[in-house]
């Protein structure tokens, strides 16, 4: 479906916009539907809540890592756990994105870095130290790592959608002294805040 773009030029507001239409559609449900405002902030909760849930079932077992299993083993680990979770959001995350949408991109991601916590208890059943430990856990923070990094992107990519669907469409344009949009910049700021809190 063809969307309406607030500001100056559509040739302008269609370079800044780096999420590609095919995503934003899969998205958003037609612009005449009234309930358009409701869906996307109830599809934003969910994901928010979604996100907060997968973040905290990592999270918690992290804090534990080093009381649990072999302290070298949980540092490096650990360690080993944010460089992929960098490396992926630079080289996985948007291919994984690209492909499968926003949608999907949160499904891998989620799915990836939540079994941290069963790896992670696996690990704690082993024996401190030995190769196995070692294994078993370098296993769950790759998996995190990777599952973190497309998470977060397509986390992004999700948000991007809905602050461009929520700020295009019927609600009028108000346009700031260098032309961009500040409907756009109230509808990131309202979601930007109920995702942190």
């Amino acid at each position: 479906p063809a969307m309406a773009w607030i500001g100056p030029s559509n040739s302008f507001n269609n370079a800044r916009l780096s999420v590609s239409r095919r995503s934003l559609s899969t998205l958003v449900p037609p612009q005449s539907d009234p309930r358009l405002p409701w869906k996307l902030t109830k599809n934003f909760a969910a994901m928010s809540v979604l996100v907060a849930v997968c973040d905290a079932s990592v999270d918690t077992p992290a804090g534990f890592a080093t009381s649990l299993l072999d302290p070298h083993v949980a540092q490096i680990g650990t360690g080993f756990l944010c460089l992929c979770m960098v490396l992926s959001s630079l080289f996985v995350a948007p291919h994984v994105v690209s492909f499968f949408g926003a949608k999907g991109g949160l499904v891998v991601g989620i799915s990836l870095a939540t079994s941290y916590a069963a790896l992670f208890g696996s690990a704690t059943l082993e024996e401190p130290g030995s190769d196995e430990q070692w294994a078993v856990y370098l296993l769950a923070c790759f998996c995190t790592g990777t599952g973190a990094g497309v998470m977060w992107t397509a986390q992004g990519v999700f948000f991007s959608n809905t602050c461009a669907a929520m700020s295009d469409g019927d609600m009028p344009s108000i346009l700031t002294s260098d032309g961009e949009s500040a409907v756009r910049e109230a509808v990131t700021a309202a979601l930007g805040g109920r995702f942190a809190a």
